[in-house]
């Protein structure tokens, strides 16, 4: 069976506008790049409850990928109406089932996170959840995982989800020349047998 092989490509991306609510799996917004070589998905989104005083909530994007796909998430920049933040976000990965399988908090510098060369083992719909440290379900905090909402809120960030794809390993030199001495082998030992076939035919007249 042939390996998988990992290949760069071109960076193309398709952006996209957070849609609220998306405060949970249920309303986690699907980002699909309409465009199949589109492997970078960027989305801006906001830190916003339903009013100035109202408590914040964590946002939930779905995306798709195949088996052998290796994923960065992370977030580039916090900002507001007035410039550049330094926000402590960070974010949650989750598999078709809603398990945590991925987190990170400061990884990507200035408190912002970055979850680096995730390798996905199956196909299938994911979920990130874009969150703030006081949120509720932040397991750096005690809780479970499952983001909630609740802390800073009122500034905007950029997510993104840049995809690398496995694709099969194109077959060595090598490969071709034992695949053709297996071919050669099965050959003759068809011809063989048809040759003693004959002998016996003989023989038995």
């Amino acid at each position: 069976m042939a390996a998988l092989l990992i290949l760069g490509q071109p960076t193309s991306a398709a952006t996209f506008t957070e849609l609220e609510p998306n405060d949970n799996f249920a309303q986690a917004q699907f980002v699909e790049p309409a465009d199949p070589f589109d492997n970078l998905i960027t989305v801006s989104g906001t830190r916003a409850g339903g009013g100035a005083t109202s408590a914040s909530s964590a946002d939930y994007y779905s995306f798709v990928a195949s088996a052998g796909d290796v994923v960065d998430l992370f977030v580039s920049g916090t900002f507001n109406q007035q410039g550049p933040l330094s926000e402590d976000v960070i974010l949650a990965l989750y598999d078709a089932s809603f398990n945590l399988i991925g987190f990170d908090d400061d990884t990507n510098g200035n408190f912002l996170p970055l979850i680096a060369n995730f390798e996905f083992l199956a196909g299938g719909t994911y979920f990130v959840a874009v969150g703030d440290f006081g949120d509720v379900g932040n397991p750096l905090n005690g809780g479970n995982g499952i983001l909630a909402g609740g802390g800073a809120t009122r500034y905007g960030y950029t997510l993104n989800i840049n995809t690398t794809t496995a694709v099969p390993e194109p077959v060595s030199t090598a490969g071709f020349l034992a695949l053709g001495a297996m071919g050669l082998a099965s050959r003759l030992k068809g011809r063989h047998h048809r040759q003693s076939m004959l002998t016996t035919e003989k023989r038995s007249q």
